[in-house]
C-alpha cells in the first residue's frame, strides 16, 4: 500500500535527511521552473484576519488624504531650505512629528505630501498611516525606517513574504512569525509595573501603544483596550537599570517566587491548602523563560496569545517606483491546510512562491503530493 505524507516513518540521521532534502529541492527547482505563479495561486481567501486596521481602529481621514488646497500661510524657516536638504531632513524625522507637521496648516500638509513615500502611502495604503496615527507608534521610528519596510517584501525573521507590519518597532513580518515568535508578543503595563522596577519616565519612552477595544483574530475574539509595550525594548531598558541580564532575571524570579509563597501561605491560613508552589530557579531558567513569565502576567493567561495581534497591521509591498503594491497571493495547493510549510494562511510573491515549490514540490491535482514531512522532521527543519 502506498504511504501518504502523514504516515509515521522511522527517523534517519540528520545529515542523511539534509542531503536527501537538498537533492529533492534541486530536482523540484528544475521541475517547477516554468510554473505559472498567477494560475497556481489566488488573491484572497475566505478569511479575515481582524488585525487592528480591519475594524478595531475607528474610521477617520488624515489631512494627508484630503485633496490638496492652495496654502494661505508658509512654514517659516522650512520654506527657506532647498528641497533636497528639506527632504533629507524630513526622512530622518519620526513619523509622528511628520504627521504633526502635516496638521499645522495647508503648507505643512503640502510639504509632507511632497515626500514620495508619504504620497504613496496616502494614495495606496492610507489604512497603514491611519493605524500608525491611531496607535501613536510613529514616535518610535523614522520615515526612513518606514520607507525601508514599504519596499522590502521579506519577513525580517524568516525571509518569507511579509504581509504585516509590527507597529511598535516597524518590522515587516509574516503571519507565522508574529504569531509564533515570542519577541513580538507585547507586554502589558500592569505586568511590567508589578514585576520590574523601571522608572516611569523610562517606561514612557519605550515603544508602546494603547490598543482599541474590538474584534481580533480570525475567530473574532472581543478584546478590551490595553496598554502594550515592546518586549525587546523593555528587556534592554531593564538590563541598563539593573546592571546586567542576570540581575534583572534574578529580581523578576525573586518577585514571582515571593508571590507564589505568599499565595500558598494564605491558602494554608484559609484551611484550603493548595499544592506546594512551583518555584523558579535562576540556574534552571533561561532569559526566554523569564520573558515568558512577564508576558503571561497582568492579564488572563489566554490573552498572552491574543496580544500578538494588537500591534500588527496589513502592509502591502511597494515596488521601487512606488506606483504598484503587492498584497501577496495564496497557494491553491495549501488551501485548507495549517501545518507549515503547507499552510493556507501563508502569502507569496513570485520569488517566495518559487522557493515554496522547491520545498514542497510541484502542484498536481491541486495538492503537493511529493512533500515529505518526515524527512523535514529528521533534518531538524520543523
Amino acid at each position: 500500500m502506498q504511504r501518504n505524507q502523514y504516515d509515521y516513518v522511522p527517523p534517519i540521521p540528520q545529515d542523511q535527511a539534509k542531503s536527501q532534502l537538498a537533492a529533492i529541492r534541486a530536482k523540484n527547482k528544475i521541475a517547477t521552473r516554468d510554473a505559472n505563479f498567477t494560475s497556481l495561486t489566488y488573491p484572497k481567501p475566505n478569511l479575515r484576519d481582524n488585525t487592528p486596521d480591519q475594524g478595531a481602529i475607528p474610521k477617520f481621514r488624515l489631512r494627508l488624504e484630503a485633496e490638496p488646497q492652495k496654502p494661505n500661510y508658509d512654514c517659516g524657516l522650512l520654506d527657506r531650505l532647498p528641497v533636497e536638504l528639506l527632504h533629507s531632513t524630513l526622512y530622518h524625522l519620526d513619523v509622528q512629528s511628520l504627521m504633526s507637521l502635516a496638521e499645522t496648516n495647508r503648507r505643512g500638509t503640502e510639504i509632507v505630501r511632497s515626500l514620495p513615500h508619504v504620497a504613496a502611502l496616502a494614495g495606496r495604503a492610507p489604512t497603514l498611516l491611519r493605524s500608525i496615527r491611531a496607535l501613536r507608534t510613529g514616535a518610535f521610528f523614522s520615515l526612513h525606517r518606514l520607507a525601508e519596510c514599504m519596499t522590502s517584501y521579506k519577513c525580517e525573521v524568516c525571509d518569507d513574504f511579509g504581509a504585516y507590519l509590527y507597529l511598535l518597532t516597524c518590522k515587516r513580518l509574516c503571519r507565522r512569525c508574529f504569531n509564533a515568535d515570542k519577541r513580538f508578543h507585547p507586554l502589558l503595563r500592569k505586568g511590567i509595573e508589578d514585576n520590574v522596577n523601571i522608572p516611569i519616565g523610562i517606561l514612557k519612552s519605550l515603544p508602546h501603544a494603547t490598543s482599541f477595544k474590538g474584534e481580533y483574530l480570525p475567530s473574532r475574539r472581543i478584546v478590551e483596550s490595553m496598554e502594550i509595550f515592546d518586549l525587546n525594548a523593555l528587556w534592554s531598558a531593564g538590563i541598563l537599570e539593573y546592571g546586567s541580564e542576570t540581575e534583572l532575571m534574578g529580581a523578576i524570579i525573586d518577585h514571582f517566587n515571593n508571590v507564589a509563597k505568599e499565595n500558598y501561605a494564605q491558602s494554608l491560613r484559609s484551611r484550603r491548602p493548595t499544592k506546594n508552589p512551583y518555584l523558579f530557579d535562576l540556574s534552571r531558567n533561561s532569559s526566554s523563560d523569564v520573558q515568558r513569565l512577564l508576558q503571561e502576567s497582568g492579564s488572563p493567561r489566554d490573552y498572552y496569545y491574543v496580544r500578538s495581534w494588537l500591534a500588527v497591521v496589513q502592509a502591502p509591498v511597494f515596488n521601487s517606483e512606488l506606483n504598484e503594491v503587492d498584497h501577496g497571493r495564496y497557494c491553491k495547493a495549501c488551501k485548507g491546510h495549517s501545518r507549515f510549510p503547507v499552510d493556507g494562511s501563508r502569502r507569496f510573491n513570485e520569488q517566495t512562491f518559487r522557493k515554496h515549490l522547491e520545498d514542497c514540490g510541484p502542484i498536481r491535482m491541486g495538492v503537493h503530493p511529493e512533500y515529505n514531512y518526515a524527512l523535514r522532521r529528521d533534518a531538524k527543519e520543523v
